[in-house]
């Protein structure tokens, strides 16, 4: 087996923004010929095909230049057209895989380049790599998975299961015959389990009313974005570039891993301890733009998902490699 081989390390991507790193790759190489390379060389497969099939043959009259002027017959069409989809099926596959490994691509040229910085010595505007535990936040499946008519019959079910046992009791002690004064025991255990489970799940219904309100809110400032936070950043990353379901993604939580995030620093929380505790300064005409921002970094805070000097950044790239 080959030792280059036998020493990969291969990475799990659940995130990739092609946009975003060829963008600047096209930077550092002044322009990228990757796709036209690639359609080249399966134009070429094509070609081969339809000769071994011997279906441009006949006569010598229904060469290819003919078929590009429609004088072929419909066999030959048909034939071109299918072999036309394989093309671009595989065209397709190979794209993929080159995007792929363009991450590894741009992290070794700014590496060597000195434009990818260490966390310590970051600022704004900075291309960096951090690899540290994580935490997801799906604003929009909290806000499904907590609406009030889902949680009352959730609620309504765990409430029979918890008293089916006594009810079963005193079904079963009246078909013996038993009196009301033999049965006063059960009757008031079930009353005061009814009483208590209800007290308990009308507080479990108002926090989980707060966590759908908390949900729709979350949803409409991070509109089809997951967040990604670690321990020195928070990340808002764009749902239609991950390699994951919205399921898959939530049955990350608490995985014991460290997540691999590439990414440009676009900004640095600060003043997060006097959101946290309500101290908000007048807004003026002028920044009423701004409210916005300051209600999204109040969520945030209150959910001790940033603080003082963390990092917002857009992620170029999301991936584990152990």
């Amino acid at each position: 087996m080959d030792n280059n081989t036998e020493n990969l390390h291969l990475r799990e991507y659940i995130y990739i923004d092609n946009v975003e790193i060829n963008s600047i790759l096209a930077q550092l190489y002044r322009g990228l010929k990757i796709k036209t390379t690639s359609s080249t060389s399966k134009k070429e497969g094509a070609a081969k095909e339809h000769a071994q099939n011997g279906k441009l043959t006949a006569g010598g009259n229904y060469g290819i230049p003919l078929l590009a002027q429609g004088k072929g017959d419909v066999a030959l069409s048909i034939e071109h057209k299918t072999t036309s989809n394989v093309e671009s099926l595989d065209q397709e596959s190979v794209e993929a895989v080159l995007s792929d490994y363009s991450v590894e691509v741009l992290e070794n040229d700014l590496k060597e380049q000195g434009l990818l910085i260490n966390v310590d010595n970051a600022k704004v505007g900075d291309i960096i790599h951090i690899k540290e535990s994580f935490n997801i936040t799906d604003f929009s499946s909290m806000k499904d998975s907590t609406k009030p008519e889902l949680i009352s019959k959730i609620l309504g079910v765990t409430a029979n299961e918890q008293t089916t046992e006594i009810s079963q009791q005193i079904k079963a002690m009246k078909s013996m015959g038993a009196s009301s004064k033999d049965l006063n025991p059960l009757n008031k255990q079930l009353h005061d389990l009814k009483k208590t489970i209800d007290e308990t799940q009308k507080a479990v219904s108002e926090n989980f009313q707060n966590l759908n309100l908390l949900g729709q809110y979350g949803a409409t400032l991070f509109k089809d974005s997951i967040l990604i936070n670690g321990e020195s950043y928070i990340s808002y990353a764009e749902l239609s570039n991950f390699r994951l379901s919205k399921p898959q993604l939530n049955m990350l939580h608490d995985s014991p891993r460290n997540l691999n995030v590439i990414g440009i620093i676009e900004n640095e929380f600060e003043n997060v301890s006097s959101l946290k505790n309500g101290d908000f300064e007048e807004t003026a005409p002028s920044n009423l733009g701004k409210t916005p921002n300051m209600l999204l970094k109040t969520i945030l805070a209150s959910f001790d998902l940033i603080k003082d000097g963390d990092f917002l950044i857009k992620p170029l790239a999301i991936y584990f490699d152990d």
